[in-house]
């Protein structure tokens, strides 16, 4: 069987981000893709992945990747306001897309890009990864195996890691509501995820956001922003089993867990803890504890 050719977007050793930490480890382990291509911003991270990865096919810019006649399918790991051009340039390349969570940076982009994606029938996925990590799955074999009996209520709390009191120059982007990449958009969203494939759909909502850290402080530049992009993120709403659900977060890390979630049922509870700041976001950090 031939392999599936990939190429990711956004995979430089020099600023090592997700596609480094999660896509490549994934890419070497399934025998049925080959990693044929990467691109970066920089001529000099482009020759560094070369010699990092073993790969040729290095480029500077996205456009040369997606000339690459190998290449079936197109990782995209940049910044959430670059998501758009990108992806779109890769449909329109006749490319099978990967794009990292959130899909664009507002509604408007990510409904444009679906319907380029229907339009050009190619095969695409949205990287919501959290249903994918053991202890997720393990907790939602447990619930349907009836170990809380009856689901009536689920609370859950985490951190958002990022969106905290000090940033470095690289992530000041985080801090503006027009880029897409914020608490709710990034962090809450991974673990609305987790929890609609845990115990299912929410069929009603209300949330409530505010912008309290208001100034941030740029380490590396000795500097101050800012901020317009909320760092508390308030949702309460009813599942359509009946239960009733309750998210928070809050930007920065916690001196205790940074997350914690209780599933309550008939039978007793289940409660998830999640200590590293990374926190529910990946199948690659572990959970401390199912209780």
């Amino acid at each position: 069987m031939r392999k599936i050719g990939v190429g990711i977007v956004g995979a430089s050793p020099l600023s090592p981000g997700w596609a480094v930490a999660a896509h490549l480890p994934a890419l070497k382990a399934l025998p049925e893709c080959d990693l044929l291509a990467v691109s970066t911003s920089r001529r000099d991270s482009a020759d560094a992945a070369a010699r990092a990865f073993g790969i040729s096919a290095t480029f500077d810019n996205h456009h040369e990747l997606l000339m690459h006649p190998g290449v079936d399918l197109v990782v995209v790991a940049v910044k959430v306001p670059n998501h758009h051009q990108i992806v779109a340039a890769a449909l329109e390349a006749g490319k099978m897309v990967f794009c990292e969570w959130p899909l664009g940076k507002d509604l408007a982009e990510a409904a444009d890009l679906a319907q380029l994606a229907a339009t050009c029938q190619l095969r695409t996925a949205i990287g919501l990864q959290a249903r994918f990590a053991p202890a997720i799955r393990h907790a939602r074999y447990l619930i349907a195996d009836g170990y809380v009996g009856e689901v009536f209520a689920t609370t859950l709390v985490g951190s958002g890691i990022g969106w905290g009191p000090t940033t470095d120059r690289s992530h000041v982007y985080m801090y503006d509501k027009t880029n897409g990449a914020t608490t709710l958009g990034v962090p809450v969203f991974h673990a609305l995820d987790a929890l609609t494939f845990m115990l299912g759909d929410l069929v009603t909502v209300e949330a409530r956001l505010a912008v309290r850290q208001q100034e941030v402080r740029v380490v590396d530049e000795g500097s101050n922003i800012k901020a317009t992009a909320p760092d508390r993120i308030a949702i309460t709403g009813g599942l359509r089993s009946g239960a009733v659900a309750s998210i928070f977060y809050r930007g920065g890390v916690s001196r205790g867990d940074n997350l914690r979630w209780e599933i309550n049922g008939s039978e007793g509870d289940l409660v998830l803890q999640f200590p590293n700041p990374k926190g529910i976001l990946s199948g690659i950090y572990g959970c401390q504890q199912v209780s």
